[in-house]
């Protein structure tokens, strides 16, 4: 450690010492009143000696502050007796600093001390027998601390990691102290000290990972007083399509409504109102392959439980939550859950996602694709059906929140627009209608329109009750992050002349 040439060889009337700055010496006395380790002495000037870590800064103070008390005059009269008498100086701390006796002090100096003020209490870093007031030598631990994060670390499949500590209160409690005490030069609190070096001694001894403070898969959460360890663990997104091949079950798990998912009669103790769903089907192959704790399904909306989704499918994203294993192959995955699950969901189409297209699967704008059966207790004229369909795609669709919703959906009118429709008259007297419209366009109501809450609806304009028999949704096109449109080649000018609130509407409809 190179030491300064104020200190290097000074002359005894040399006036060099007086330029050491009072402060700085004055919060390094204060400080050592407390009886620290040099790690938090060095700490309160975490901002000076750029290269050097904070025990270094500590030792070096220390020797600066014993060659300051070793002075006669009364020019520091900020440094007590009492306070220098307690200033821990290794002999070996002076020799290695580059510094050297004065010209006319005897070789055996060295060996003994010049001056009562520098007594053997100094070739100890803290008082006989006690710690360090402040950290109570938690820094001495330093390779047995990151041995345990290791040993977690063995447990868990990571490319990026970082470690943070949880410190005892009364720790911050006393670091607190001494700042507003001692003052200090922009000084480091000693959570991100023991972060550093723990985290410096782990990096060393992993192989092929690498230190993320900013997103890493696994943050390793110490505590430092009990040796104990928590991880935090960033799920693992996989986006991708389903098809949902049957009726009857949701998209998403769903709790019983009377007791909540406690188990009651009426959910005959299973505490949920369908057997399984979609997200299930899907996220039951997925968390066994990559050893998660649970998983959560991000549908780009979500169809009705007697509702299929054919055709390409709906996007989704799947949330994998505390996974030990990272690593996956979309090919091979697709092949289990498609096995696994394939008489009532398929995937295709995956890859690896990130949490921030979470957001933009839940709320970017798309477009739905439907097929649906409908029939009616009056006759179904083929050219007048056809007639009326085609009006529905000339004018804005105003749909009040179904009743059937509306009990968890806002009460307020939404304007869509459907963009293509088609129909086929069955020779039993009922009609496949085939349609593209907005997102968040309830097409049930569309078509029987809802006792009037949608206006115009199918039955509104041809005067007649309809009875929807079965939907499917056949596609679900949507506007990706890179401001493609998938599948809607031959509609974008139709849809970009009707939708100029395309975009709010779709993200007011994700978020209610």
């Amino acid at each position: 450690m190179c030491c300064p040439s104020w200190v290097v060889n000074s002359e005894p009337d040399d006036p060099a010492i007086d330029r050491v700055p009072a402060d700085l010496l004055e919060t390094a006395a204060c400080a050592l009143s407390k009886n620290l380790c040099d790690h938090c002495l060095g700490r309160l000037f975490a901002k000076l000696g750029f290269g050097l870590g904070n025990e270094e800064r500590g030792r070096a103070l220390r020797v600066v502050l014993a060659m300051v008390g070793e002075r006669e005059d009364e020019s520091t009269p900020f440094i007590s007796r009492e306070i220098l008498e307690r200033l821990p100086v290794h002999k070996e701390d002076i020799q290695e600093s580059g510094m050297e006796p004065a010209p006319d002090t005897p070789t055996s100096s060295w060996n003994e001390p010049s001056s009562p003020s520098f007594n053997r209490a100094w070739m100890e870093e803290v008082s006989e027998g006690g710690k360090c007031w402040l950290c109570e030598d938690v820094f001495h631990s330093l390779d047995e601390l990151a041995s345990v994060v290791l040993d977690e670390a063995s447990r868990w499949e990571f490319s990026t990691f970082s470690v943070g500590c949880r410190m005892d209160p009364r720790t911050v409690e006393r670091e607190q102290l001494l700042w507003q005490e001692c003052g200090g030069v922009s000084p480091e609190p000693i959570k991100e000290e023991l972060n550093r070096e723990i985290g410096k001694r782990v990096f060393e001894r992993l192989d092929g990972v690498e230190f993320d403070r900013a997103d890493p898969d696994i943050t390793f959460v110490l505590d430092p007083l009990y040796r104990s360890i928590t991880c935090q663990v960033k799920p693992v997104f996989i986006l991708g399509r389903y098809r949902k091949l049957v009726r009857g079950i949701p998209q998403t798990r769903w709790p019983c409504r009377h007791c909540r998912g406690k188990g009651c009669d009426r959910c005959g103790g299973t505490g949920r109102m369908y057997e399984t769903s979609v997200e299930e089907q899907i996220g039951k192959h997925v968390v066994k392959i990559l050893e998660g704790e649970d998983f959560k399904l991000h549908g780009m909306g979500r169809e009705d439980v007697d509702v299929m989704t054919l055709g390409t499918g709906r996007p989704f994203i799947l949330e994998v939550r505390r996974p030990r294993k990272r690593t996956f192959s979309p090919v091979d995955l697709e092949k289990v859950i498609n096995e696994g699950s394939g008489e009532m969901v398929s995937v295709h189409s995956l890859r690896r996602a990130s949490r921030k297209e979470v957001p933009l699967i839940k709320g970017a704008p798309s477009l739905k694709r439907y097929r649906a059966l409908i029939s009616s207790t009056s006759s179904l004229d083929e050219e007048k059906v056809k007639y009326n369909i085609s009006l529905l795609a000339k004018s804005p669709i105003e749909q009040r929140t179904p009743v059937r919703v509306a009990h968890r959906r806002a009460d307020k009118v939404r304007r869509k627009w459907v963009h293509e429709a088609s129909v086929e008259v069955l020779s039993d007297g009922k009609a496949v209608i085939e349609l593209l419209t907005d997102g968040g366009l309830y097409i049930k109501e569309l078509l029987h329109g809802d006792g009037g809450r949608t206006e115009p609806s199918l039955s509104s304009l041809m005067e007649i009750p309809i009875e929807v028999e079965t939907l499917d949704v056949m596609g679900v096109l949507f506007e990706d992050e890179m401001g493609t449109k998938e599948g809607v080649e031959s509609h974008g000018k139709k849809v970009q002349g009707h939708n100029g609130k395309h975009q709010t509407d779709a993200q007011k409809e994700a978020q209610e």
